[in-house]
């Protein structure tokens, strides 16, 4: 019998190439180095069409991790509020495999709240190889949940979360499936990222790939860093 906390194994195929999942295709860089300088300086360089505008704090916990969460996965918490109030995620990520995606399909969520949902997906996001001095997109498997409540309530006492010292004030503009954020990470850093939500295509890559060639001419360096070591980093 499997816990809450148990992965059930689940078959699964990938293809070669592009594979059955949803993904999020995404790019970041530090507009003081170059690029676009603003959320709407992307927007309006990429041409995503009209926007809507969201602004929320981003918190990030330090979280236990489960022995029964398979090796080689990261673990990710962090907690989000704006007006309408606070929402949790509890999210796992590692590098892209047959064995990481199908023990993923079988994860059962560890928070509690209300309007609890989850998401299997690919997060393919563009940086440059230090061996090839060339940039390109690393793939990665991800999953996560999410209720609508904060940390204190929603992650289990068996999670030992504990609240980083830090936050980072975030604008969202988004236009269909393409998002682009403005985040002010702590200690006065900022940081903009693209993002496209789409099947995982070989189409879809390409689309994308033009809007980072495009970003690339404007003068964007793509950061290495995620948006959650950025965030976590309160040393700065």
């Amino acid at each position: 019998m499997f816990s809450r906390w148990s992965v059930m194994i689940l078959g699964c195929t990938l293809g070669h190439g592009a594979s059955a999942l949803e993904a999020e295709y995404a790019f970041r860089w530090d507009p003081s180095k170059g690029g676009p300088v603003s959320a709407e300086a992307a927007r309006d360089a990429l041409n995503v069409g009209t926007t809507r505008e969201r602004s929320f704090e981003v918190r990030y916990l330090v979280a236990g991790q489960s022995p029964s969460v398979p090796a080689g996965l990261v673990v990710l918490a962090r907690e989000r509020s704006n007006e309408d109030g606070p929402e949790s995620t509890y999210k796992l990520r590692g590098p892209e495999s047959i064995q990481t995606t199908t023990a993923l399909q079988g994860m059962s969520c560890p928070l509690t709240g209300p309007k609890m949902k989850s998401k299997l997906e690919l997060d393919i996001g563009w940086s440059r190889e230090k061996v090839a001095d060339a940039i390109g997109p690393k793939r990665m498997v991800s999953w996560s949940c999410e209720v609508e409540a904060a940390a204190s309530s929603a992650f289990p006492m068996q999670l030992q979360v504990i609240p980083l010292g830090c936050s980072s004030r975030v604008r969202r503009l988004k236009a269909g499936d393409w998002k682009i954020e403005e985040w002010m990470l702590p200690k006065g850093r900022r940081a903009i990222e693209v993002s496209f939500s789409a099947a995982d295509s070989d189409i879809n890559s390409q689309k994308f790939q033009k809007a980072v060639d495009q970003l690339l001419a404007l003068g964007s360096e793509p950061i290495e860093e995620s948006k959650s070591v950025l965030g976590s980093d309160c040393s700065r």
